[in-house]
This record gives structure tokens, C-alpha cells and sequence, in this order.
């Protein structure tokens, strides 16, 4: 089973890297994208990329405010 589990892991791994390159276009694919790269952003530990994921966060809650 363990073959499974990493499979299953490669998956997840390469939605994230597509979430990374896509560029949302409406509000709900970019609530979608946040909720991909959140995990994976935060367990990583990378302080230079948690602040920059935390800036998108900013900016997907000024667009919310915004209504856009």
C-alpha cells in the first residue's frame, strides 16, 4: 500500500504546482487556489514564502471587500 500513498502524494503535489502557476480569474478560483497552496505553504516552514502567500491572502480579502 505504500505505493498508494505515494502516488496519492505525487498527485496532490502536482495540484499544487498548477495551483502555483494558474492565475485566478474570477473569485472563486482564487479562493480554490488559496485553499490548495494553504497546507502546503505553511507546513513547508519557508518564512519568505509564507509572507508572500499571506500577501495573496491580503489582496483576496481586499478583492472580497471590494466585491470583485
Amino acid at each position: 500500500m505504500q505505493w498508494l500513498g505515494d502516488a496519492l502524494a505525487d498527485v496532490a503535489d502536482e495540484a499544487r504546482k498548477e495551483a502555483q502557476r494558474r492565475r485566478p480569474t474570477t473569485p472563486n478560483e482564487r479562493e480554490t487556489r488559496l485553499k490548495i497552496l494553504a497546507g502546503p505553504t505553511i507546513e513547508n516552514g519557508d518564512p519568505d514564502e509564507i509572507a508572500a502567500f499571506a500577501g495573496q491572502m491580503l489582496a483576496h480579502t481586499a478583492a472580497e471587500l471590494a466585491g470583485r
